[in-house]
């Protein structure tokens, strides 16, 4: 017979038995059945009667503290401008604010002085890169008469989406919007398609590939957002591609930090806006691959841009018809060929032969049969 500790007193005992018969046998029984959680009973006890404060469990090497760091490293333009979007109450600078920062991971007690972890260097220091080198992203230009401008932003990660925003949003150039009967100057990218794949890659990058730091390339056609280590299982680059990957953190610190500061979310809200803000500019779908060091997203800056993304080879190809119906489907994550039909306005054997030719290329996939077929559109 087993009472479990948590639930039996002697109050309640003796509603069923005498007392006497608990001070014997039936007292021995109870402890033996329960002698692991007594054991860890007591010892929470005595930790807490000598007042042992449990060191947190580290998950990853840059929750450590980074020797030769101090509180003074942290930019004081970063932690104010976290302070206000966070609306965090205490003063920079206070015990207060410092002990709010050590609950959030990002200082750790160290003797007697607070000192920053390495995720607390990445998100607020001041040069992240003299520690840990890594850190910050690299954006280049390729302008099309194959000259490149080149800048690093490599203060601290909260303050580089809007730092890349300033830089980067006057250089972008308006395209033609090929769709139109007048050639009409449009803006060249909706900048948030830009800022939420920015703000993903420094938040769910690896930072133990300490040999590659995070890339931004923006040429005529593409922005390329290059983001170091696979997704981190068990999500995948498929899940991405369909805008359906679960919210799943790699650095949970950096998430709560970015998250606060409304620059990323934490209800997978962010993976479709992506896919939304292109459709809702007519613009090609984003697409995700793993090149096995880099994640790779590539943006479409305009209409046209998958089909001028293709190779070569494979775009002289494709017959003018083609090149008009892959510039629709680069739109869509999958096709059935009635809605392709519907759309380009073809008879069902000219689009059938499409599809199957697109296939054939391998910028479509089939999958199912009969009339639950459709077309996935895989990456140009």
């Amino acid at each position: 017979m087993n009472f479990p500790l948590g639930l039996w007193t002697p109050r309640r005992a003796s509603l069923h038995v005498r007392a006497s018969y608990l001070e014997g046998h039936l007292q021995d029984e109870i402890r033996d059945a329960n002698e692991t959680f007594i054991a860890q009973a007591l010892e929470r006890a005595a930790a807490a009667k000598e007042k042992k404060v449990t060191q947190p469990v580290l998950q990853s090497r840059w929750d450590e503290v980074q020797p030769d760091t101090e509180v003074a490293d942290f930019s004081k333009e970063a932690l104010t401008r976290y302070r206000a979007r966070t609306k965090i109450r205490e003063a920079v600078g206070t015990d207060a604010f410092l002990e709010r920062l050590q609950r959030q991971g990002l200082l750790r007690r160290q003797g007697s002085k607070l000192r920053p972890t390495g995720f607390g260097l990445v998100l607020f220091g001041k040069n992240p890169r003299e520690v840990i080198h890594h850190a910050g992203l690299n954006l280049t230009i390729e302008y099309p008469d194959g000259t490149h401008e080149v800048k690093d932003f490599d203060g601290p990660a909260i303050l580089i989406p809007d730092a890349i925003e300033k830089w980067l949003k006057p250089k972008l150039p308006n395209v033609i919007d090929r769709n139109r009967m007048v050639h009409a100057k449009v803006p060249a990218l909706p900048f948030e398609l830009i800022r939420e794949s920015v703000n993903n890659a420094l938040v769910h990058r690896d930072y133990d590939l300490t040999g590659a730091t995070c890339h931004l390339v923006v040429s005529a056609n593409t922005v390329l957002v290059r983001s170091p280590g696979a997704p981190l299982a068990p999500v995948t680059t498929e899940q991405l591609q369909e805008f359906k990957a679960p919210m799943y953190n790699r650095n949970p610190k950096l998430q709560f930090a970015f998250g606060g500061s409304k620059l990323v979310e934490g209800r997978g809200l962010g993976m479709r806006t992506l896919g939304e803000a292109a459709s809702k500019h007519g613009l090609p779908v984003p697409r995700y691959e793993f090149d096995g060091l880099y994640l790779n997203l590539t943006i479409y800056r305009h209409a046209g841009a998958a089909v001028e993304a293709l190779e070569s080879d494979l775009l002289k190809s494709l017959n003018k018809d083609e090149r008009s119906s892959w510039e629709f489907l680069s739109t869509r994550t999958e096709v059935t060929r009635q809605g392709y039909e519907e759309h380009m306005g073809f008879d069902s054997r000219k689009a059938q032969r499409h599809l199957k030719r697109f296939v054939e290329l391998g910028l479509l996939r089939k999958v199912g049969a009969s009339s639950a077929t459709k077309y996935e559109v895989r990456k140009p």
